[in-house]
Parts: structure tokens; C-alpha cells; sequence
């Protein structure tokens, strides 16, 4: 029997996309294969990384990211009727109150 797999929807997409930016430090540095503790005292500038973790660290930040542009490309592509009640639909131009103004800015109140 053949196995299909559906399309995730948009809150699975938005799920995945908040787990990969927002996620914990543990998660990311067992994926490069440090401490959490290692990975913290490197963004405080208290230790640097050796090559090899730094590689590490390189690598899983890119998978990272090529993985959110997979899902902003997903999110982005689906029916307006499914996207809508998550981002809404895009704008086509700029409100007239964020339009650039000429001359000087009126005085307040």
C-alpha cells in the first residue's frame, strides 16, 4: 500500500518555523555536540570554540537556515484561504498614513 503524506498546514509551518528560530540552547548545542554551557560562554566571548565546534556550530546554523527557507516558501505559497487567518494577505501598497510626506512634518496636536 502506498503511504502519502499531506501537505502540513500552516500551523504545523508555523510551529516548525518558531521551534528553529525561538528552540533552546540545549537542543542546539547537543546538536553540535557541546555543552550548553560551552555554547553559552561562547556568546558571553568567555571561551571560543575549537575548530572543529565552530565547524559544528557553521554547519547546524546552516541547515537551520535553509530549512526556514523551505518553510517560508511553503508558507508563502499556500491559498490565500489558508494563510490568510495566520499572516493575512500582502499588502499591495503602503497606507496612505505610512506614505512618505513632502515638505516639513505637520506640528503635533
Amino acid at each position: 500500500m502506498e503511504r502519502t503524506t499531506d501537505p502540513p498546514t500552516p500551523e504545523q509551518l508555523v510551529a516548525e518555523i518558531l521551534d528553529l528560530t525561538v528552540g533552546n540552547g540545549e537542543r542546539l548545542a547537543a546538536q553540535v555536540g557541546v555543552s550548553y554551557a560551552s555554547l553559552y560562554a561562547w556568546s558571553r566571548g568567555r571561551r571560543r570554540p575549537s575548530r572543529t565546534n565552530a565547524l559544528a556550530l557553521v554547519r547546524e546554523a546552516s541547515r537551520r537556515s535553509r530549512r526556514l527557507a523551505e518553510l517560508a516558501d511553503l508558507l508563502g505559497s499556500l491559498p490565500i484561504s489558508q494563510r490568510g487567518a495566520l499572516v493575512g494577505p500582502r499588502p499591495e501598497a503602503a497606507p496612505p498614513e505610512l506614505e512618505p510626506r513632502e515638505g516639513p512634518a505637520p506640528p503635533p496636536g
